[in-house]
């Protein structure tokens, strides 16, 4: 079991009980450093490989069959970076590709062939949270809203919200339905096929929260969502 917090990621061994620090080698450096600053999140990908988006570290690589990861380094043009801010990062479950977000860049994509992350598009250069829709879209959810990214046109769409709407969570339910999490408008739903925006309420129009701030949401295999919420505990 891979750990993140904000001063660093460990691994918990059920076996044994008990943790084990992790180290990885800078790209500038062969002398390995312990993690010891924040993580953004953890994710496995391709192969076991397991990548850990941090602040200001960028992304780090771990491979199974090392214990020391690697510092990937991200390429803006002619420009090489080693110490960025990964906000967010998503792995295409259809075709592995990894997509990420660095803090004041812009939108990212990992190269495994080149061991390097490259820079897609700068339009938008910030972003909470990441998902991928059946038609291989990315939406991506910022402090000022909500966009939709097309890969073959490297292009994002106008902000889906009329004001600025700090998004916080997306999630696709098994029946294509869009769960956009919000903090201060709650949670919002997006049916695919119009686009079209509105809250989340009972049958007779009322709130269903208990918070407007929501900070993720979560389907569980009976199809409950649970909304985890800012000073409003977990709904279901």
């Amino acid at each position: 079991l891979w750990v993140g917090g904000r001063n660093g990621a460990c691994v918990y061994h059920p076996s044994t009980n008990s943790f084990s620090a992790l180290y990885y080698n800078p790209a500038e450096s062969s002398k390995s450093r312990k993690l010891n600053f924040a993580i953004s999140k953890i994710v496995v990908g391709k192969n076991d490989n397991v990548f850990i988006a941090t602040s200001d570290e960028g992304l780090l690589l771990f491979k199974p069959d090392n214990k020391i990861g690697q510092q990937v380094t991200l390429i803006d043009g002619s420009l090489k970076m080693n110490h960025y801010n990964v906000d967010v990062i998503k792995i295409d479950d259809k075709n592995e590709d990894l997509w990420l977000f660095a803090e004041g860049i812009g939108l990212c994509k990992y190269d495994p062939k080149a061991n390097v992350v490259r820079v897609i598009n700068k339009n938008i250069k910030q972003g909470n949270c990441l998902i991928i829709d059946n038609e291989q879209h990315l939406w991506l959810g910022s402090n000022r809203g909500l966009y939709r990214y097309i890969p073959a046109a490297n292009s994002f769409s106008d902000n889906y919200f009329n004001g600025n709407y700090r998004i916080t969570d997306l999630y696709i339910d098994k029946s294509g339905v869009f769960w956009i999490a919000s903090d201060g408008r709650g949670v919002l739903l997006m049916e695919v096929a119009t686009k079209k925006l509105r809250p989340l309420l009972s049958a007779d129009g009322k709130e269903m929260l208990n918070s407007s701030s929501i900070l993720q949401i979560f389907e569980d295999d009976e199809g409950r969502k649970w909304i985890s919420t800012l000073r409003g505990g977990i709904n279901i």
